[in-house]
């Protein structure tokens, strides 16, 4: 076996004692944690939560046809678990929003000052640093894909970042896995029991707001300056016509005002 980097290495024991109520399944190498998970769930109990995590992934997705590069020193998972509402729910942005304030909770209790770039980043200092793709398996179960740079190399993509750049010392990639599943976890699963305290930290850890964007749903594309996040998860945008409210597509930040 090719010997590992410290900062590459995962504790396999530590992480299967230390998330909780959640199943463990570990791979080397897989072509996206999402698929595992899809391929693995009619044989699982509908109300477990399942984490899958893999080394690396040969063929990670994020949203629409965007590739999401992994690498030793990243981490890539995925989470199996009880759907809060079908995903034809108006609110169904409140998935990723709720998975980005878990990863936003757990990094900066290291001290990493994350934030949401709607509808499903974590960006931290203007750049990527990680992604969360959502997916249902059925009208009861989701998967929530994860990517983050941790230690891995990330210099040739401008727009990324990682957390070994911005660290005196590798991060620990078991413990920063180990926080990021307990708060994703605790998040997604009070969605329904807490939806103000959601939007709280939403508005908390919000990076658009204030800014000149472009929106862009495919069929539609327009510019204003973000103005936070709506109660069902869209994003709300003051415009030359007035408010109005994106519930899906893409946002470039255009400038600060």
């Amino acid at each position: 076996m090719e010997k590992r980097e410290p900062s590459h290495m995962l504790d396999l024991p530590a992480i299967k004692s230390q998330i909780g109520e959640v199943n463990f399944c570990f791979r080397q190498e897989v072509t996206s944690t999402n698929d595992w998970a899809r391929d693995s769930a009619s044989q699982l109990k509908a109300g477990e939560i399942n984490l899958f995590l893999a080394e690396n992934q040969t063929a990670g997705r994020g949203r629409g046809d965007h590739v999401w590069y992994s690498g030793p020193g990243s981490l890539t998972f995925s989470l199996l678990m009880p759907c809060p509402f079908n995903l034809q729910d108006p609110r169904r942005g409140l998935l990723a929003l709720a998975t980005g304030c878990g990863i936003c909770t757990a990094l900066r209790s290291w001290g990493f000052e994350t934030q949401i770039k709607w509808p499903n980043d974590v960006f931290f200092r203007q750049r990527k640093l990680a992604g969360v793709l959502i997916e249902s398996v059925d009208h009861n179960r989701v998967i929530i894909g994860c990517g983050i740079n941790v230690n891995n190399e990330v210099s040739c993509i401008e727009s990324a970042t990682n957390l070994r750049s911005h660290a005196s010392d590798p991060v620990d990639l078991s413990e920063i896995l180990i926080a990021l599943v307990r708060a994703i976890n605790w998040r997604v699963s009070s969605i329904e029991q807490a939806p103000g305290e959601l939007i709280g930290l939403v508005a908390q850890y919000d990076g658009l707001v204030g800014k000149l964007v472009q929106w862009s749903t495919g069929r539609k594309t327009g510019t204003g300056v973000a103005q936070g996040i709506a109660d069902d998860g869209s994003l709300r945008i003051l415009t030359d016509q007035g408010e109005i409210g994106v519930h899906s597509g893409s946002v470039t930040v255009l400038s600060n005002l």
